[in-house]
């Protein structure tokens, strides 16, 4: 990522959370970093802000572990 924006812990958290799924999966550790960054992007810009519901973590584990 070319930025370093500072993150709350519970977003740290749940970036964290999505790295280690795909990392359990073998994907390399900077790529799924980045893979958890930009699903957690996507998801700020189409909901407008950073709140989540069950079904939509449901959805980013699902394509994330794909």
């Amino acid at each position: 990522m070319s930025d370093h924006p500072l993150y709350s812990p519970a977003t740290t958290a749940l970036l964290l959370a999505m790295t280690a799924l795909q990392r359990a999966g073998g994907v390399p550790p900077t790529v799924a970093l980045d893979n958890a960054i930009h699903a957690w992007r996507d998801h700020t810009e189409a909901r407008g802000s950073d709140t989540w519901e069950y079904d939509e973590i449901v959805a980013v584990v699902s394509r994330l572990t794909a």
